[in-house]
């Protein structure tokens, strides 16, 4: 991923602020967009460029080479961004059109030279339509995990913690 540039939806959220330091370990300009309130936080993650979700639509973007959505909605539209022979992962989808995100998902898994993936959470494995080497491996053709198991010893991701609840909290 060094010197690819990576989008990431839904930058300030759990999966997206680990998205935003992987990518910036890993070299990559990172552009994520979250709420206003959140981007001092994204930029301290290692957001090279980070953006209002609220006021940045995606023709303000692109291309990117890859991006990670965690938000779900104008799949379509996201995927435009990307550049010829460019990796989206989606790992949500749009709840008021789910058939909508879902039939945009599968027909680009087998047209065009942008596609999109959806992850269920399970490690790629390799061969099969859903889960091809390269979206496991990258451009490169080799694994990332030990990359990411180095950086992490080197320098933790950070968590970002929103709200504490003292443990003798209950919510009866």
């Amino acid at each position: 991923m060094s010197g690819e540039r990576l989008l990431v939806r839904g930058g300030a959220g759990g999966v997206g602020s680990v998205a935003v330091q992987l990518g910036h370990a890993l070299g990559a300009h990172v552009a994520p967009l979250a709420g206003a309130k959140a981007l001092d936080l994204v930029r301290e993650l290692g957001a090279d460029e980070a953006r209002d979700h609220r006021t940045t639509g995606p023709a303000a973007l692109g291309p990117f080479d890859a991006v990670l959505d965690t938000v779900g909605t104008e799949l379509g539209a996201y995927r435009g961004m990307l550049a010829p022979g460019g990796r989206m992962v989606a790992i949500a989808f749009d709840a008021d059109r789910p058939l909508h995100s879902l039939g945009a998902m599968l027909l680009s898994t087998v047209h065009g030279t942008r596609r999109v993936r959806f992850s269920t959470g399970n490690p790629c494995t390799g061969s099969s339509w859903t889960s091809p080497r390269r979206w496991r491996t990258g451009r490169s053709g080799r694994s990332s995990t030990p990359f990411i198991r180095s950086s992490a010893s080197r320098r933790p991701i950070a968590p970002w913690v929103s709200v504490v609840f003292a443990a003798n909290t209950s919510s009866r």
